[in-house]
């Protein structure tokens, strides 16, 4: 194939006419000129002008870890190194998924967080809307396209501007839904990473900000004739936290309360959406005896079965959602799910003292079960609803808060191979340590600390009668600590009984510390003084938006 290389500034290749596939020798010359491989213009004719054309990006591997199951349930999140960088360069297929005689599977949905940024070159917008417009369209995908909600008004009003004009280029048949906003019950706890001030947060909440911009979008979204597109505000673990019933809600994040909001007024054409990292899970313990070691905190992450980390935070949520709207069935998608590849310095908990926690080989442990995950979400004894659509971030490594993360196939543009491992033997979830082998063991425990916490919370009210402070409110009080010990109980029993039909000699992986995990994301009242303590698994920010001047 004779070429004629043109490094330009958009480090193109022009063909001769009607050839616009390169083989895989061009697209490795094309590499280590450190160009973009997945353009190719073709000229219709000498002297006219030239049409970007794509080539299908897929990093490379011999590594294969598995079928896609419910692959048209699956997408995976566009990371902003791949969109403001190498918009033309997002992947037609699952990494590791195809075998000798087994084609790789294809990518079908696409999550978009926000459509553009001020600080991206602006010069480069246009470019890289048409390349995403073009990868959409081709590979006949869907698109649940991010605008935001934050404390600054005008940053929202231009994002939102942006977000029209791609709509109108995406096309209403690629559209899977409009995500407004993106963890807003984060903003007070990264305040300086932020920039939010609580002036924000009253402006957000109290001053209703946050819901009367979502009807403005909504309304604008509907004129433009995407009346019928679902819409979704998306949320972290810590939207969790709160009572046994509800969704967190303090004054500086009302979540429950902007939930009851948006699920009144739009009905079931509202998605429930959630962004779930086991990753950062700040419950996970190193194992005992140890400095350094956490098989067991591996064990509770890596597995899918119901009883796992991920799986059991988002029935955590099913339950909610069905309390808040009595729907078991309401639709629910979970926007983010991923893992590091590498230790980042965003991780804070203590798995940062476990090197085998953030490796080449736990991340793609954890990415083989997600590509065998069927979704399922229930267990034995509690049918639940799993979740329609879940998003795998991400595509390449990139930058959160200014902090390098690792949760990319690859780590830049012009990469050519996967992340993998020589041996694929290595990539099986561990098993928990000998010492923490017993479930029944540990969920009495747990349990029993449960009730005790109910007690001492009894004992604390009577003590508080007992000192002549006799009112209503402390016999409210009384009767509700009452409650509480009496639903502590019941729920333990329930546990118990559901383990006692299980069988005794259990997969040591189905061990978890998942348990204290939900009482903690169900049971911790959410409140300014315990809600360091109330965050269950999983909270993390994903393509926010600034609230405050950069």
């Amino acid at each position: 194939l004779k070429l004629k290389l043109k490094l330009t500034r958009k480090c193109c290749i022009e063909l001769p006419p009607q050839q616009i596939l390169c083989s895989e020798a061009v697209e490795d010359m094309l590499r280590v000129l450190a160009c973009s491989p997945a353009l190719a213009l073709v000229a219709a004719s000498a002297g006219e002008k030239t049409v970007a054309m794509p080539v299908p990006y897929n990093c490379r591997g011999e590594l294969f870890l598995g079928d896609v199951v419910n692959a048209s349930q699956k997408g995976m999140g566009a990371d902003d190194t791949t969109f403001a960088n190498c918009s033309a360069q997002m992947f037609e297929t699952w990494p590791h998924s195809s075998a000798s005689y087994v084609s790789a599977e294809k990518v079908r949905s696409l999550r978009i967080f926000k459509p553009w940024a001020p600080e991206w070159p602006e010069e480069q917008r246009l470019f890289a809307w048409k390349n995403l417009v073009q990868y959409v369209h081709t590979n006949q995908m869907k698109v649940l396209l991010g605008t935001s909600i934050g404390c600054l008004e005008d940053y929202d009003k231009q994002t939102w501007e942006w977000t029209k004009e791609l709509l109108h280029m995406i096309g209403k048949d690629h559209l899977m839904g409009l995500a407004i906003g993106n963890e807003l019950e984060i903003f007070h706890r990264f305040r300086e990473e932020l920039n939010v001030d609580d002036a924000c947060l009253e402006r957000l909440w109290d001053g209703n900000y946050a819901w009367k911009w979502f009807q403005q979008v909504t309304a604008e979204f509907d004129s433009m004739g995407y009346a019928d597109i679902p819409i979704t505000s998306v949320f972290g673990g810590l939207a969790l936290a709160g009572n046994t019933s509800t969704f967190y809600d303090i004054p500086e994040a009302r979540v429950n309360t902007f939930l009851s909001q948006v699920s009144s007024r739009y009905q079931e054409r509202f998605v429930f959406s959630f962004n779930f990292y086991p990753y950062f899970d700040p419950f996970l313990k190193i194992d005992n005896h140890t400095e350094d070691e956490c098989k067991g905190a591996l064990a509770d992450s890596l597995c899918w079965e119901p009883e796992c980390n991920l799986p059991a935070t988002t029935a955590v949520a099913r339950r909610k959602i069905t309390n808040l709207t009595g729907n078991p069935n309401w639709r629910m998608w979970l926007g983010e799910l991923g893992w590091s590849s590498r230790y980042t310095h965003s991780l804070e908990s203590v798995m940062k003292k476990c090197k085998q926690f953030s490796s080449p080989e736990t991340f793609l442990t954890y990415y083989k079960g997600f590509l065998g995950w069927d979704l399922s979400i229930s267990n034995a004894s509690e049918p639940l609803t799993p979740p329609e659509h879940v998003f795998w971030f991400t595509m390449r490594d990139s930058y959160v808060f200014g902090i390098l993360e690792y949760f990319g196939f690859v780590s830049d543009c012009d990469d050519l191979y996967c992340k993998s491992v020589q041996d694929a033997s290595v990539l099986v979830v561990p098993q928990r340590p000998a010492e923490e082998n017993s479930t029944k063991g540990r969920a009495l425990g747990a349990a029993s600390s449960r009730l005790s916490a109910a007690a001492s919370h009894l004992e604390s009210t009577r003590r508080l009668s007992r000192d002549g402070d006799a009112t209503m409110t402390v016999s409210a009080a009384v009767a509700l600590a009452i409650i509480t010990l009496f639903a502590a109980c019941a729920s333990t029993v329930r546990h118990l009984r559901r383990l006692s039909a299980e069988p005794t000699q259990q997969a040591p992986r189905k061990q978890s510390s998942q348990l204290p995990v939900m009482m903690a994301a169900e049971e911790q009242q959410a409140s300014p003084d315990d809600e360091q303590q109330a965050s269950p698994a999983g909270l993390r920010a994903r393509g926010g938006s600034p609230s405050a001047d950069n």
